[in-house]
């Protein structure tokens, strides 16, 4: 589906009861209408306020549905080691507490100038939602234990890792993770070489909690994403004067252009682009998208049909 295509549907979607006149919308108009119906359709595939009733993969339509909207991301942990050398942004446990780092190429001990502490408290570790992060559906923890050897000055070193195995995690909230962390047989705590982390989602991160036996070293979070929003003039009109190079992308006639090969200044020429498509959604969905999308800016703007549509979004189920 490509930008041009989403416009010209919406168009035969609003036209089509055939009447004398309909609201006439800009282009900007269009996109804001057809991103907020986007976010709609995924929260209610997602949640299962639909009318069939079913929410993300509870049947195969509402997998598909949503599919191109699902993400991974993984956060590594590793004992820290005072003669290893880290860059920025690696992550490591030390005596119970989490850090990452701010500089490269450091090695030593661990001073608050060069490492971020991202622990809570004692066995604890937080991490950042990820920016486009909308809702969470999956999550898995790898537990790592160690051997450590004293040196001079209270350092240790890592000798080896006995296990690192992936678990589920276990679900707290703010309310009840202080009951989860006292109960003495909780399935966080390290038993028969394994355990599940809990885990509390916070306004701002994503919290871990373990006992003093075993470390987070990975957290994998799998999600739906926020859809980049469609924006007709996110690229600049083409211009017969300026000369593109590959790469280039352009708006020209309603519709998303990017360059493919240098070309110099001169009339707009297929030869040297070729058409954006967008791809935030399924193909299959865009049809009960647009519908959605004009049905809400009917209703915004009180018009009598709003009805109509409001019946053909659930038949396009």
């Amino acid at each position: 589906m490509t930008l041009k295509e989403l416009h010209r549907i919406w168009d035969i979607e609003l036209d089509k009861l055939n009447v004398s006149s309909y609201p006439s919308f800009l282009p900007e108009e269009k996109d804001y209408w057809i991103n907020a119906s986007t976010q709609r359709f995924i929260k209610t595939r997602y949640s299962g306020l639909n009318s069939h009733r079913a929410g993300f993969q509870q049947n195969q339509k509402r997998s598909d549905d949503l599919r191109t909207v699902i993400k991974t991301v993984e956060y590594d942990v590793t004992p820290f080691n005072y003669s290893k050398t880290y860059f920025m942004g690696d992550t490591v446990v030390s005596r119970g507490f989490y850090y990452k780092c701010k500089i490269d190429d450091i090695s030593g001990d661990i001073f608050e100038s060069q490492w971020d502490s991202i622990s809570t408290s004692e066995n604890s570790v937080y991490f950042p939602y990820p920016l486009d992060y909308m809702i969470t559906v999956g999550e898995f923890a790898k537990v790592g234990t160690f051997v450590a050897t004293e040196l001079p000055d209270n350092r240790f070193t890592p000798d080896n890792i006995l296990i690192r195995r992936r678990n589920d995690i276990t679900e707290a909230t703010i309310e009840n993770l202080d009951s989860k962390l006292n109960n003495s047989i909780a399935p966080h705590l390290f038993h028969n070489n394994t355990a599940k982390p809990l885990r509390a989602f916070t306004d701002d991160s994503i919290s871990l909690y373990t006992d003093s036996n075993y470390y987070v070293s990975k957290y994998g979070l799998t999600y739906i994403f926020l859809p980049e929003k469609i924006d007709t003039y996110k690229y600049p009109t083409f211009n017969q004067s300026l000369s593109y190079v590959i790469g280039d992308k352009v708006l020209y006639n309603g519709q998303h252009y990017v360059c493919t090969q240098d070309r110099p200044g001169g009339a707009f020429n297929m030869d040297y682009f070729e058409e954006i498509k967008i791809i935030t959604m399924p193909e299959h969905t865009w049809d009960e998208i647009l519908v959605g999308a004009v049905r809400l800016a009917l209703e915004n703007i009180s018009e009598s049909r709003y009805q109509t549509y409001a019946a053909e979004s659930q038949a396009t189920e």
